[in-house]
């Protein structure tokens, strides 16, 4: 199990078990949202991930054509990032 939250701790997220898949990404959404040259990015299946407290979505359409939904802390602004939907 691995728990992990916003800086401020108003948003938390545990997840179960092993990720399904991890890699890097360097477009231009996620190097926006690092404020660097790439992101590491973790997939987890969404019964195994919980998030208690109240985050912010901001969504849009990447230039993939899909879309990406990013959750902030409305509070300290520390986002995760759920991109896709289950079964991808």
């Amino acid at each position: 199990m691995a728990v992990g939250g916003c800086f401020c701790g108003k948003v938390r997220v545990e997840y179960k078990g092993q990720p399904l898949a991890s890699g890097l990404c360097h477009c231009l959404d996620c190097r926006k949202l690092t404020g660097s040259p790439y992101s590491y990015a973790f997939i987890v299946k969404s019964t195994n991930l919980e998030v208690s407290g109240s985050p912010k979505e901001v969504a849009k359409t990447a230039d993939s054509g899909n879309s990406i939904k990013n959750y902030f802390c409305p509070d300290c602004g520390l986002y995760y990032t759920k991109f896709g939907e289950d079964g991808i």
